[in-house]
């Protein structure tokens, strides 16, 4: 029956909306990254944007949550999403909820009731950019932050008006552009996590070209000289040099092939590690 889908413990309808069987690999990561949160403390999973439930009833199913909540701005899209996540109701210490407001909504509401999650899965549409502030504020301390963007063009060089105006960066055309854009998101959740006084623990990123997936864990102060780790990238396509300076530390770029070398520079971007090699 092509109505159904099954994919590691999950048996459902992904129904008429948008879902693609290829981000498996983005889920896969998403549950074993609730195991591991799960060893440390109690888990509560926020899925903002859960679409047909795939992520939340795996991670209800494949995790030791206590809480999952799954939301989805459609309302119309409410039967078959508790339809899907109805084998949670018999799993017994997991409460789950189920709800159909915009994440900017449901964000604020935890906002208000100062109500944080260990694991704030946000798999937008687009650049998340907007929801940033909010989807932090929801992140407990040593919880973490798995964000997705679907918008390939701005962090990849290929609109640059869209990246100043999505991203607050240059973002110019790269022979590692999958690497750029990663980096470029991670830039900017870091300035929004320091605006807020908080700091940040790349955990992993990944790519397959279109779709852009970073994990962060969110710290209650940034560590000691976190700040060195956001900064601008230069690109000579003449000759393929590349140079990188902090932004604490910036300075004139050095002459590479020859004098009045073109340099395209991208950034601020983050400049430290993409991967935690513990986690992974």
């Amino acid at each position: 029956d092509t109505s159904h889908y099954c994919e590691a413990s999950a048996a459902l309808r992904p129904g008429q909306g948008f879902f693609r069987p290829e981000s498996r690999p983005s889920r896969d990561l998403g549950v074993l990254l609730a195991r591991q949160l799960g060893l440390a403390a109690p888990l509560r999973v926020l899925d903002l944007m859960t679409g047909c439930g795939i992520r939340a009833l795996r991670y209800g199913q494949e995790s030791p949550a206590a809480l999952v909540w799954a939301n989805d701005a459609d309302p119309d899209r409410q039967p078959l999403l508790q339809a899907n996540l109805a084998p949670l109701a018999d799993r017994p210490g997991l409460e789950l909820r189920c709800t159909a407001l915009t994440a900017q909504q449901l964000l604020a509401g935890c906002l208000q009731r100062q109500e944080r999650f260990e694991l704030v899965d946000l798999d937008a549409f687009g650049c998340p950019t907007a929801l940033l502030p909010l989807a932090l504020e929801a992140v407990a301390f040593g919880g973490v932050l798995y964000v997705a963007s679907t918008d390939g063009r701005s962090p990849t060089g290929h609109d640059r008006s869209a990246a100043v105006r999505t991203l607050g960066a240059a973002a110019r055309a790269h022979p590692a552009s999958w690497e750029l854009a990663l980096r470029l998101q991670l830039g900017v959740i870091a300035r929004t996590a320091w605006a807020m006084g908080r700091g940040l623990q790349p955990l992993f990123g990944f790519s397959e070209g279109r779709t852009f997936r970073t994990a962060a864990r969110i710290l209650r102060r940034p560590l000691a000289g976190e700040e060195r780790q956001l900064g601008l990238l230069a690109h000579c396509h003449s000759c393929g040099e590349q140079q990188v300076q902090s932004l604490l530390r910036l300075r004139q770029w050095q002459v590479c092939c020859e004098a009045g070398a073109a340099l395209a520079v991208s950034g601020p971007l983050w400049i430290g590690p993409l991967q935690d090699a513990a986690t992974l």
